[in-house]
């Protein structure tokens, strides 16, 4: 079976950016005032630029 994740190909254009959004994860925020740690939920988003030579949903193996 062909590879067809690891073929070289030229795409021509690049991306401007690929990733996920609205990723939830909770944080605990520390202080030197009262009250000292407090609890809260960050949403963050994950994101990066591909060149147009680059087109993989897998990073390039070493």
């Amino acid at each position: 079976m062909t590879d067809l994740q690891n073929r070289q190909e030229d795409y021509l254009f690049p991306i401007d950016h690929v990733g996920i959004c609205k990723v939830q994860h909770p944080i605990l925020v520390c202080s030197k005032m009262e009250p000292k740690t407090q609890t809260s939920v960050a949403t963050i988003t994950l994101t990066t630029s591909l060149p147009r030579e680059t087109f993989s949903t897998r990073p390039e193996k070493s």
